[in-house]
């Protein structure tokens, strides 16, 4: 059985909202194109993604536009699915080589404390490479 995400109390859904989202980048399992066998087979273990933008009206609908640089595809791509814990996104440093984004300002950064410490995520204390 699937568990809903609660994107806005999730550490990476918290890091993400309080970020400008441009050409953050990502890696993710390709188990999230399982039902898609040819596009499944052809991928790495792990495929890098960017984000280019919110995919929806805006940031509360969930929704990024990410340019996979795995396969030079793009898609609209939903959080609560992205962050499924089975699919084991981790935030990766920018491409410029600074470290990957954090929580910004102090709401943000408190919520990802209390998301670490408390929440229903922290059995994935990893949430972006170090490297």
């Amino acid at each position: 059985m699937l568990l809903a995400v609660n994107v806005d109390v999730h550490p990476v859904g918290i890091i993400l909202k309080s970020n400008t989202i441009k050409d953050i980048r990502f890696s993710i399992s390709k188990e999230h194109w399982k039902s898609n066998r040819s596009v499944y087979n052809r991928l790495p273990d792990q495929v890098i993604g960017a984000i280019t933008s919110w995919g929806g009206r805006s940031k509360d609908d969930n929704k990024i536009n990410v340019d996979w640089v795995s396969d030079g595809t793009n898609s609209v791509e939903h959080l609560v699915v992205l962050l499924r814990s089975s699919l084991s996104l981790k935030l990766l440093p920018y491409e410029s080589g600074s470290s990957a984004p954090k929580a910004r300002g102090s709401n943000a950064k408190r919520r990802y404390a209390t998301a670490i410490k408390d929440g229903p995520y922290v059995s994935r204390p990893l949430l972006y490479h170090t490297c």
